[in-house]
């Protein structure tokens, strides 16, 4: 078990002992003290689960964001080459920007392309 994982029962105990010594430091009775370790323990326990949870997601968060940083960092160091030093593309697309004359060019009515139709016309594009 990791440290992290004996957290509430540190915290339970330690609440134990304060409660303990306060009551007898204040002379309170034996049924009245053990009702306040009952309820001492039940807050604390929900405490320390609480505390543990969120350290361990804290913990968790940033081991994940470590990961990412460092797979990051060896992506761009190794530029994507393979053994015979080609580069190997992942997603290299370059798209060629279109003046205004390729823009005017473009039939956006032929049957081909998306239509943005009325559904009470599918009739029309439908058949063919």
């Amino acid at each position: 078990m990791k440290l992290i994982d004996f957290l509430p029962i540190m915290i339970i105990t330690a609440a134990l002992v304060i409660n303990v010594y306060m009551g007898i430091k204040n002379h309170v009775g034996f049924s009245i003290l053990m009702i306040r370790c009952i309820v001492v323990t039940i807050v604390f326990g929900v405490f320390g689960f609480l505390i543990t949870k969120t350290v361990s997601n804290i913990v968790e968060y940033y081991r994940i964001s470590m990961d990412i940083q460092n797979k990051d960092k060896v992506e761009t160091t190794t530029e994507n080459k393979s053994e015979k030093g080609k580069i190997n593309p992942i997603l290299d697309i370059k798209v060629p920007p279109l003046d205004d004359k390729a823009l005017e060019s473009i039939d956006y009515d032929s049957d081909d392309e998306f239509v943005e139709v009325n559904p009470a016309d599918m009739g029309k594009y439908g058949k063919q």
